[in-house]
């Protein structure tokens, strides 16, 4: 019967596509005397309906168990049209049983779906089986969608939600609740389904009543069953998840801990810790703290002030947005003169104001007429960057409260404003994704031997030697490069480079500038060179199977981009092996004269990388936004998973 819910699911599934935009719209569309913008579309990642069939498979196998009795008592109402159908279905499933049980000889075999083999009658006969099981089934899914209900849990599929929703400890039979948070992706998954359900029977109708298009039978459905001013299922469901979303956006629930009785694991929501793992998991979150506060901050460990944790009071029951125990008026006498610490510290060493706040000397613009000053060092200064910090924070948090995100289940879920904004899931979906990540990497400064980048299509795909040496000189010209543009910046007035900084039509008070350290400038310079290298190489790989880019990875490059690669490529690869491009204190084997027009060249290639518009307009046709999907992808040799919106933020 799980077979038969997949068959169905996929049948109108293979509806979504052709429906006009408007009908799309309606189908989405929960709030009554409106509709919405946003239409009802398929998965970005074709995987992700396999998990959402799951889903409604094992609602078909609670829905079952509870029907025979497995409980005991009644968990929901059964209605007369669900109990007819789903014991036709059965009655079906039984025969089906028996068919699959048997070979054409009568004698026992294997149940399977694909593997069996039958005669031509006993083939007849299962397709005949199969067709009679789908249509009972269908008419109980259609049942349990459309079922009018008095009370929430008279619905099969809410009870079926609050079943899944519980964490049940089999060591002391304790049973606890998922927050509301993690209950959004399987709402989302549920409602889905339920839509599914609905296009099918709108279907259905249209052809039954020959009518020209589904627009009549699906909006009449849609107002009768999904808008929330129904009693049906969908309507409960739908008002439960905006419930979870303003929760999960607008405030962090308290994390779901249950330790075991000898002290030493720990369950956190689906995942079971031993104390080991998690002194390992706080042991590397203490060293990427350190690494902050040493490498961005420039401040040593022992200047952080610390509080008395086992003196600080917390009010578990105050969730609201922006609320935390460092908020808690209780504890002000902890915090007094840490909020605005950091600043403090920065303002009263000189080594580390100049290093953050370093500006040339005074200069009048004639422009405007006044005088810049050329540091912040003064205390209006500084109260004036407070203002505007706190302003920021405001704003922030403001913006939180009037845009909740759509939570996320346990594992990883399409709904997510993360993986759904980026569109991740579909960008990559059936991409080579480990020769991805190869590609994306600098070439090793050991040696000069061909790499391996993957396979694409049944074929080796591999980087020569030669390739890694013209690598290698466009990484080091790229050096240059920057160099060039950062004298170029000191040169710069100020103004220009408050506009430089800022993303809106006003600007923000604050100057684009170099990062100071050499360590950070190197990895900041290393994220275009690794660009290059990506783009490089899937050209040329492109190139080798006469092949388009996007084929291969989705990278798109437009007839201009691809003649200046050409040109840039040919003219570094043609220099002569073992010669060094000159650059800071580089070997200089090549003189600055003649390294200019490459670097021109260069340097034109960057900008049409950076200021292109791609004439349809769409984000992903950019080959620097593609890029960036590409570092969003971790590089685990074991398991290509995306990257989370904290590891990715760096980057």
């Amino acid at each position: 019967m799980i077979w038969s819910v997949e068959r169905i699911l996929t049948q109108a599934y293979g509806l979504v596509p052709d429906l006009l935009h408007v009908d799309a719209r309606v189908l989405n569309t929960f709030q009554a005397g409106t509709i919405t913008q946003d239409p009802f579309q398929m998965l970005q990642n074709k995987l992700s309906f396999h998990n959402y069939v799951a889903v409604f498979q094992a609602l078909l196998c609670y829905y079952i168990r509870v029907f025979e009795g497995h409980f005991g008592r009644d968990m929901f109402v059964v209605t007369d049209a669900q109990a007819e159908s789903l014991t036709a279905a059965l009655s079906v499933a039984e025969k089906l049983v028996m068919l699959r049980a048997t070979d054409s000889d009568g004698n026992p075999s294997e149940i399977s779906e694909v593997d069996t083999h039958f005669d031509i009658e006993s083939e007849g006969q299962l397709d005949s089986l199969s067709s009679e099981s789908d249509h009972h089934l269908f008419t109980f899914c259609t049942a349990l969608v459309q079922h009018q209900i008095i009370k929430a849990y008279d619905s099969a599929i809410i009870s079926f939600l609050a079943a899944r929703s519980t964490i049940t400890s089999h060591e002391d039979n304790t049973i606890t609740f998922r927050a509301e948070g993690q209950i959004a992706g399987l709402l989302s998954k549920l409602i889905y389904c339920c839509q599914l359900i609905l296009l099918q029977d709108a279907h259905y109708i249209k052809e039954f009543q020959q009518l020209n298009d589904v627009e009549v039978p699906l909006r009449e459905l849609c107002q009768h069953w999904v808008v929330n001013n129904t009693r049906g299922p969908i309507g409960v469901m739908s008002d439960w998840r905006l419930y979870t979303m303003r929760v999960g956006g607008a405030a962090i629930p308290e994390a779901l801990v249950v330790w075991d009785a000898d002290g030493q694991n720990l369950t956190y929501g689906d995942t079971r810790y031993g104390i080991t793992d998690l002194a390992t998991e706080m042991s590397l979150a203490l060293q990427e703290m350190k690494r902050i506060f040493h490498e961005e901050l420039c401040l040593g460990l022992p200047d952080v002030p610390t509080f008395p944790l086992r003196e600080l009071q917390d009010n578990w029951s105050n969730n609201r947005p922006g609320y935390s125990f460092i908020e808690d008026p209780r504890n002000l006498v902890y915090f007094d003169g840490c909020h605005d610490w950091l600043i403090r510290q920065i303002s009263q060493k000189t080594d580390l104001l100049d290093l953050v706040f370093l500006q040339p000397s005074v200069k009048t613009e004639p422009s405007l007429g006044h005088t810049l000053p050329s540091s912040l060092s003064s205390s209006d200064d500084l109260a004036d960057l407070l203002a505007a910090e706190a302003e920021e924070e405001r704003r922030l948090l403001e913006a939180q409260e009037g845009a909740p995100a759509l939570a996320q289940e346990l594992e990883h879920d399409e709904n997510t404003d993360w993986l759904r904004g980026g569109e991740w899931p579909r960008w990559f979906a059936q991409r080579p994704l480990a020769l991805i990540v190869a590609a994306s990497q600098q070439p090793s400064p050991h040696g000069d031997h061909d790499l391996m980048l993957g396979t694409w299509c049944g074929r080796d795909c591999i980087s020569s030697a030669a390739e890694k040496r013209t690598l290698k000189r466009l990484i080091q010209a790229t050096n240059l490069v920057f160099s060039r543009c950062a004298e170029t910046l000191q040169d710069t007035p100020r103004i220009l480079r408050y506009w430089l900084w800022s993303w809106s039509s006003t600007y923000l008070p604050y100057p684009f500038a170099m990062v100071q350290r050499e360590a950070t400038k190197r990895r900041y310079y290393s994220y275009f060179q690794r660009f290059l290298c990506y783009v490089y190489r899937i050209w040329l790989l492109a190139t080798h199977v006469h092949a388009e880019t996007v084929d291969v990875t989705g990278l798109q490059l437009t007839a201009s981009q691809k003649v200046m690669m050409r040109q840039v490529w040919n003219e570094f690869a043609s220099l002569p092996r073992g010669l060094e491009i000159q650059c800071n204190s580089e070997p200089i084997e090549i003189s600055l004269e003649d390294n200019a027009p490459l670097i021109k060249n260069l340097f034109q290639l960057i900008i049409m990388f950076w200021t292109d518009l791609s004439t349809d307009r769409t984000i992903s046709h950019n080959a620097v936004v593609h890029y960036s999907d590409v570092l969003g992808i971790l590089p685990n040799v074991i398991l290509r998973a995306l990257s989370l919106p904290f590891l990715f933020r760096q980057s």
